[in-house]
C-alpha cells in the first residue's frame, strides 16, 4: 500500500506478488490464530486498494470485484470500501452510471454503519463524481450528499463537539 501511495508501481506490484505467493505457500487446513484474519479477498482488497491510488482503473475493478465476492456478510464496512473501490474504477474508466448505482448501494450500507472511514469513502466517491453529472449520477449525488449531511454519519455526532 504504501509503494502505491507514493507511486512506486514496480515495487507496490513485487509486494502484491510476495503477499500472493506467502498466502498460496500457507498450509491448507491448519488452525490459523484468532488475531489473523487475512485471506484471499483481504489480500485482492489491499490490491484493489492499491491499484485505486496508482490510478489503474482496470485492475483496481478486478480486485475489487474478487476482493466483493469473498467478503463475509458480516464485515459491512470492508464490504463497502471495496464497493468504494469499484466504484472509483468505474469513474476512472468512463463508467458512471454503473458507479453511480454502485455509489447509491454504498450510500445505503453506510446508513447503517458509523464509521468516518465508510463516509470518507462516500465523501471522495461525491468529489470525483461532482461534475460529472447525468440522471443516475444525478441522483447518487442527491443521495451521497444527504448522508453526508446528516450529523452522525461520520461516526460521530458534530452536535457533542465543542471545539
Amino acid at each position: 500500500m504504501s509503494h502505491a501511495a507514493v507511486g512506486d508501481r514496480r515495487s507496490c506490484c513485487q509486494a502484491l506478488a510476495d503477499a500472493e505467493n506467502a498466502l498460496a505457500a500457507a498450509p491448507v487446513g491448519e488452525e490459523r490464530p484468532d488475531w489473523l484474519e487475512f485471506d484471499a479477498g483481504g489480500l485482492s482488497g489491499h490490491a484493489a486498494r492499491a491499484y485505486r491510488y496508482l490510478h489503474d482503473g482496470a485492475a483496481a475493478m478486478r480486485h475489487a470485484q474478487d476482493s466483493i465476492a469473498c467478503c463475509h456478510s458480516a464485515h459491512g464496512r470492508a464490504l463497502v470500501q471495496r464497493t468504494a473501490i469499484l466504484a472509483a474504477a468505474h469513474v476512472e474508466q468512463g463508467n458512471l452510471d454503473e458507479a453511480a448505482r454502485l455509489g447509491s448501494t454504498m450510500v445505503e450500507a453506510a446508513r447503517q454503519l458509523r464509521s468516518r472511514h465508510v463516509y470518507e469513502e462516500v465523501r471522495c466517491l461525491t468529489q470525483a463524481m461532482r461534475d460529472r453529472t447525468t440522471p443516475v449520477t444525478g441522483g447518487f449525488l442527491d443521495q451521497a450528499e444527504e448522508y453526508l449531511l446528516d450529523p452522525s454519519a461520520e461516526g460521530r455526532d458534530h452536535r457533542l463537539e465543542t471545539t
